[in-house]
This record gives structure tokens, sequence and C-alpha cells, in this order.
């Protein structure tokens, strides 16, 4: 039999875990704890919504009826079905089925790990001004295949929170363009240097900002390649490449084996990373590589 003070100190951690993945965003991504925003959100809809060309408000107390079907006041929100994310961009005022379009800007809103929460501030758009006002106290949870949106009471009618189909990844990346081409040799003349997906290392790719998403840009390289290039490519000596049967649909994302080429050795070694589809380009999720000289490569 456990003995009582240690079963007591079990119970105790686990209560202390279950607290942390709380704190840390895991409550609000249950189905329970938060509603669905599904309702003719997306940029693509005009602000008059058919058959009747109501202009909706995320407010209770809305004139008219006016009150969004899928409103249920301040709380935690999951946008599905034609916008599964808060744009952040502005779409423009008139959006979305209602006059003032809540949007989400900022490249760094939206976390990029699991049950990681951040602290936002919602912009409404009318007129000429995107930022005509603005709404603190927004949160953004990553739930790992969604988001939620923490949305406080806007300010007035007609003001509604907008979604769009496009990913969040898709608008906050950086760009891969110095010798990423499966093309380009391993030695970079003239004083042969190998470059190196490591930071504070002496080779480090100029390009290269440590683990984040980016896109492949520049002559040769806007993607990366799904089979090997073969070691010593793309100015390095361990080349990256994707291992993969297919990649994801249009505005979907998935997990990838991410194989660095050696020797004879087509996957000597491996990463975990992530690729997204944003319709026109790729951008990939590129973790820190095993060593040096391993660089992420990229083709046509």
């Amino acid at each position: 039999m456990i003995p009582y003070e240690r079963r007591i100190g079990n119970v105790a951690l686990l209560i202390l875990i279950l607290g942390i993945q709380q704190a840390n965003g895991q409550d609000e991504c249950e189905a329970a704890n938060h509603n669905i925003l599904d309702d003719r959100r997306s940029v693509n809809d005009p602000g008059f919504l058919p058959p009747d060309g109501k202009r909706y408000c995320d407010r209770m107390d809305a004139q008219n009826k006016n009150t969004s079907p899928d409103w249920k006041g301040p709380g935690w929100y999951r946008f599905e079905g034609k916008a599964t994310f808060m744009p952040m961009k502005t779409p423009g005022a008139g959006r979305c089925g209602t006059g003032h379009t809540g949007w989400l800007p900022g490249r760094n809103t939206h976390p990029f790990k699991k049950y990681e929460t951040k602290d936002v501030t919602y912009a409404w758009h009318w007129g000429d001004n995107e930022f005509y006002q603005q709404t603190n106290g927004g949160k953004v949870t990553d739930c790992g295949d969604f988001y939620v949106y923490y949305l406080p009471e806007p300010p007035d009618c007609d003001y509604r929170y907008c979604g769009t189909p496009t990913r969040p990844e898709c608008n906050s990346y950086k760009v891969l363009n110095v010798y990423r081409s499966i093309n380009d040799p391993g030695f970079i003349e003239p004083n042969k240097v190998r470059y190196c997906d490591k930071v504070d290392y002496f080779k480090q790719s100029p390009d290269w900002e440590g683990p984040g998403w980016y896109r492949f840009e520049g002559e040769g390289a806007t993607e990366m390649p799904t089979s090997s290039p073969g070691p010593q490519r793309c100015a390095t000596g361990h080349t990256g490449w994707v291992r993969t049967d297919s990649l994801p649909g249009e505005y979907e994302s998935k997990s990838v084996t991410i194989c660095f080429a050696w020797g004879p050795n087509d996957c000597y070694q491996s990463v975990t990373g992530k690729v997204s589809n944003c319709k026109d380009f790729f951008v990939y999720y590129l973790p820190r590589t095993p060593g040096c000289d391993y660089r992420y490569c990229g083709t046509t």
C-alpha cells in the first residue's frame, strides 16, 4: 500500500498540474467552455446580410433585435464555418454583416504554442479609419488545432467581430532567401562558406532568426523539397527537406517530418515541423536544427 503522505503528495502534484494547464489556456479549449461563432462572420460576407438586409451587432442590448444570432455576451469563442480565425489585416468597413468591423491588428497576436494565451486589443474599422475605436481586454489561446478568442462587449452597435479563412501564420512569418536553393552548391565562394540554421553560431545563416514560421522566397527556392536533394546543397552540408506523402489543402496545416540528408542517408537526422497552405504559398514552422552544418533548403 502507498503510504498516506505519498498519496497526499501525488494528489497535490496532480492538482498543481491541472491548475497550470488551466492557467495556460487548456480550460477554455474544452468545448463546454467556449461558444461558437458561425453565422456569416466571414470578411467575404457583405455588410448588409440577405434576405432582410440586416446589420448585426455583438451586444445583448442591441436595438431593433439586431443582436447577432450566435452572440452570447462577453466570453470565449471559436470561429467556425467559412471563417475560422480573426483577421490580422483590416477587412475594411461594412463587411461580415455589420458596419464597424472587428479585427485583430498586429503580426504577433496569435500564440503558436499549444495552450499558450496572449493578451490582445481589438480594433474597429469604420469609414476610412481602420482604428476608429479599440477594445482592450481581449485574449487569444492556441488550442492546437484551432484558436479561441476572449471577446469583450463591443463599444456600440453596429459593431461585430469578423472572421477569415486565412491562417494567422500566413500573415506572420519570416523570409528565407539567402542561398536556399537546392541548385546552390554546398560551399559558397570565395571563402567556401557553409551556413547553418543555428542562432549564435559563427556560420549562422544571414536569414535565420531562430525557430518560427518561415516562407521561402527568392530565385530557385519558393517551397521546401519533398524528396531528398542529397547532401551538400543550398550552402550547407546536411540538407533539410520535407518527408511527406501529401501537403495540406488550402488554409490547412499539418505536422511533418523534416529530414536532413548526409552521405548516403537521405534522413540522417530529423525534426518535427509544420507546413501550412496559405492558398498562394506555403509557410513552414521550422524548429531548431540538430546541429551544424544543418540547413533548411528550398526548391521551386
